[in-house]
């Protein structure tokens, strides 16, 4: 999206320990005193449609040779604050720009010229792209799993119960100076077109489930449909160089037929209906893994 060159605000910031911090910077003498113009006189403030024909939006962007980047949190106090008085008053009167509930996109230009990732150019598309995959967080680059080698497997066996199946990816590859690998994903449930699987009911995307919590739940209807509340995450260790989840609680509902199998959509952020807050869009973290080092591991007892 295009955007003016002109800053209308510019400063530095130094952040420590501080996780939740909210960032003030004054704006330019120039544009406050043009939008408190258009706050006092003009049809822009009539309605949200005539604001957004004056400001389609904010781009934040980083000075040039920061070497760094910085994960927002979009909500009730981005935005503006307008500090104004009335004649002859002592008391200043605050009024509020929100981008609460608006839309919200990250711009990062990436040459992938030369690489095995160039060939990729179409949104929800999978693509071969060599021995080594992964995972590219704020380009969208999701990893697709086969999951079909499992009903294979589940067909050699009976009368049996799971007692630990982990899904492992790792080691994976040196992790370049300077950067930092992905802290996790959530398996989601994808279909051919490789897009989430959403509930009908509340279009939440399913996701693999937690071992010990149910894959299954009754809607309001008393149908039973998928669960969603409490996604299995898997997280990366750093002392083993690898991402581990426990799935065992998947493959026995597989293996009862209370579920049916679907590929996997691996992504790096928690999506769903009530929240915005996708870690997967916040970030440049990624990594990178050989293809034979994505694997389940299972273990199993025999029912007497």
């Amino acid at each position: 999206m295009a955007y003016s060159l002109e800053p209308v605000a510019l400063g530095e910031v130094v952040f420590e320990d501080v996780k939740d911090t909210i960032v003030n910077l004054p704006v330019s003498p120039e544009f406050s005193e043009r939008l408190f113009g258009f706050m006092k006189r003009g049809p822009e403030f009539e309605n949200l449609l005539a604001f957004r024909r004056l400001y389609p939006g904010i781009a934040l962007k980083a000075k040039a040779g920061d070497q760094t980047t910085l994960g927002l949190q979009q909500g009730v106090n981005t935005g503006f604050l307008v500090y104004y008085h009335y004649p002859e008053d002592t008391v200043s009167t605050l009024y509020r720009v929100s981008t609460g509930s608006s839309r919200a996109f990250i711009g990062v230009e990436s040459d992938r010229s030369g690489t095995p990732t160039e060939v990729i150019t179409t949104p929800n598309q999978s693509y071969d792209v060599g021995t080594k995959v992964g995972m590219k967080a704020s380009l969208g680059m999701a990893l697709k799993v086969d999951t079909s080698p499992l009903d294979t497997f589940l067909d050699t066996l009976s009368g049996i119960t799971f007692n630990q199946v982990l899904f492992e990816i790792g080691d994976i590859d040196e992790v370049p100076e300077g950067q930092t690998p992905l802290f996790s994903y959530y398996i989601y449930f994808t279909d051919q077109n490789n897009k989430f699987i959403r509930r009908p009911s509340d279009r939440n995307p399913v996701t693999l489930q937690l071992s010990g919590q149910p894959q299954t739940e009754l809607d309001a209807d008393g149908n039973t449909v998928l669960a969603v509340r409490a996604p299995a995450q898997a997280i990366f260790s750093q002392a083993n160089q690898n991402y581990s989840v426990d799935i065992a609680g998947y493959l026995n509902a597989l293996f009862r037929g209370d579920i049916t199998r679907t590929d996997w959509l691996l992504y790096g952020g928690l999506v769903n209906t009530a929240t915005q807050d996708d870690d997967f869009k916040k970030s440049l973290r990624q990594f990178v893994v050989d293809k034979n080092r994505i694997k389940v591991k299972v273990i199993y007892s025999k029912r007497r």
